[in-house]
């Protein structure tokens, strides 16, 4: 039986809008265990969301192989890529009023970190780690409440995530609540570089061999 959760009102979305110059090639199309990085995330959101995944992308045709997806493109054409417009294109035109958002190349997302979010966003306009003094603006909750703030800052080539926050009713989940679900923080492993690839295949088979893959 598929594991979900009963809430509806909440989008996924994979920004797959990246610019990939220091990895040289399309992050969400290497493969981990025989999977592209981007599979391994929809198989992963589909056990936690009900409705369709959305994947934010100008390049839908790279992903032709994925079913049951909903392709949308940016909205705002700016000289550099950059994941605000990303996020804005998203939440402009999900069919819900929140969208729980991710970069396409973060394959070790935590289902109870998840869940933790989507019970806790009722209240909120922005529900965000922070690790530290660092947000993780690319692992959250935003409700559609974002959207006027997200286009003024566009329309300023304001383009830092965060500095949307002081205009919005924003929760931060902290590593004491973070740690509770993951405690090496690996949700938040990204891939940058090559470097950042081979270290993902190594953690992947080390969760494999001490979880046998049960790493949700």
């Amino acid at each position: 039986m598929v594991d979900t959760i009963g809430k509806t009102d909440i989008t996924p979305v994979i920004l797959a809008g990246g610019a990939n110059q220091r990895m040289g090639e399309n992050k969400a199309l290497l493969e981990i265990n025989d999977l592209k990085i981007i599979e391994i995330m929809v198989q992963k959101l589909q056990l936690i969301f009900e409705g369709t995944i959305y994947i934010v992308t100008n390049y839908p045709e790279s992903y032709s192989f994925l079913e049951n997806i909903c392709f949308v493109q940016d909205l705002v054409k700016t000289t550099s890529k950059n994941s605000l417009v990303g996020l804005y294109s998203g939440l402009s035109q999900i069919p819900t009023d929140y969208g729980f958002f991710l970069p396409c190349d973060m394959p070790f997302i935590n289902k109870g970190l998840i869940k933790y979010f989507i019970a806790m966003s009722k209240e909120y306009d922005v529900v965000v780690p922070k690790i530290g003094d660092y947000y993780q603006p690319l692992h959250g909750i935003y409700h559609k409440n974002c959207l006027v703030p997200m286009k003024k800052m566009i329309n300023r080539q304001q383009y830092k995530i965060i500095s949307l926050y002081p205009d919005v009713r924003l929760l931060t989940v902290g590593e004491e609540v973070i740690h509770r679900f993951d405690p090496k923080e690996i949700s938040f492993y990204n891939i940058n570089n090559r470097e950042d690839y081979e270290r993902a295949k190594m953690i992947n088979e080390s969760i494999r061999r001490m979880t046998d893959g049960n790493y949700q």
